[in-house]
């Protein structure tokens, strides 16, 4: 019953696979071959990597970990600025809302404090 699920429980699913689709379609680097993992920690169940296309640069952080990473979880990354552009734990998808709210992160230090929800993950686009 996709038209059920897509007014009743399941839309908000079914609004994260729109989102999610969209931006994979909008976003070249998300495409490419290239991929530079920047950062993997087997017990704070984290990985982060790097997708390329031309100049665009796009970062996703995914967390297995049964907590949310709140204050902030250290990422080494290139020079510049990073605008989150999807949140798995969006409001919009019936999640708890921890993430970066559409901010652009700056990299201090060469590192990134990307905020992170528990069982999910962000997607955040180099602007800098």
């Amino acid at each position: 019953d996709l038209i059920g699920g897509r007014t009743g429980d399941g839309r908000f699913l079914f609004r994260f696979y729109q989102d999610l689709n969209r931006l994979s379609t909008t976003r070249p680097s998300l495409r490419s071959r290239n991929i530079n993992v920047l950062h993997s920690h087997n017990d704070n169940r984290v990985i982060a990597f790097l997708r390329s296309s031309g100049t665009e640069q796009t970062l996703v952080v995914a967390s297995l970990n049964d907590r949310p990473f709140e204050f902030g979880y250290d990422i080494p990354v290139p020079n510049g600025g990073y605008k989150e552009l999807f949140n798995s734990d969006s409001h919009w998808y019936r999640g708890n809302n921890i993430g970066n709210h559409g901010a652009t992160l700056p990299v201090v230090n060469g590192q990134i404090a990307v905020t992170l929800p528990a069982h999910g993950f962000v997607v955040l686009q180099k602007v800098s």
